[in-house]
């Protein structure tokens, strides 16, 4: 059944209101993401904003959302195992500072809340299917949450990239010997 003007109509606002808090989220933080910002971009009353996301953290919930799918779109299928998570990490650093805002928000906010055990639910899927083949069964677990807790860990740090890449390859040869 073909959808109404209605349905198109707010589904074409909210794609420019979400697509505006990326970008905002991208280059500027949390910090430059407010609803008078992006209403003011995008040429619309706040009201109008409000009306498809009623808080500050609604949006930036949202905008997370899709920023983290856009961020890790297209894993490789192939390569070595190092290499497969050296991808993740280095796209996971080039939004870490978002991730760090939606852990904080996540304490007293249910949608971030929401969206960061999805997230990382996400992140330790996607390493179980990449160590399934080369971990044992029953060590499967613990090395991908051992890997989640060095990475945000490693992250946290805020090294420049190049040292932040040698400390990963070392923990990851030292926890996957059978991978090199």
């Amino acid at each position: 059944m073909p959808r109404k003007r209605t349905e198109l109509d707010r589904d074409e606002k909210v794609e420019q209101i979400l697509e505006r808090a990326v970008e905002l989220l991208s280059h500027g933080g949390y910090e430059e993401l407010s609803i008078n910002r992006v209403a003011r971009d995008l040429g619309l009353a706040r009201a109008a904003v409000y009306w498809y996301f009623p808080s500050r953290d609604e949006l930036f919930t949202a905008a997370c959302a899709r920023l983290f799918a856009d961020t890790f779109t297209g894993p490789p299928a192939h390569g070595s195992v190092i290499s497969r998570i050296r991808w993740g990490v280095e796209r996971f650093a080039a939004i870490y500072d978002v991730y760090a805002v939606l852990l904080q928000r996540a304490s007293g906010e249910p949608t971030a809340a929401e969206l960061l055990q999805a997230f990382d639910q996400s992140v330790c899927r996607r390493l179980t299917a990449i160590l399934a083949p080369h971990v044992p069964a029953d060590q499967l677990d613990g090395i991908v949450e051992t890997i989640v807790v060095f990475t945000e860990g490693l992250l946290g740090r805020r090294l420049p990239p190049a040292e932040r890449d040698r400390r990963l390859i070392t923990a990851l040869n030292a926890l996957l010997p059978s991978t090199r």
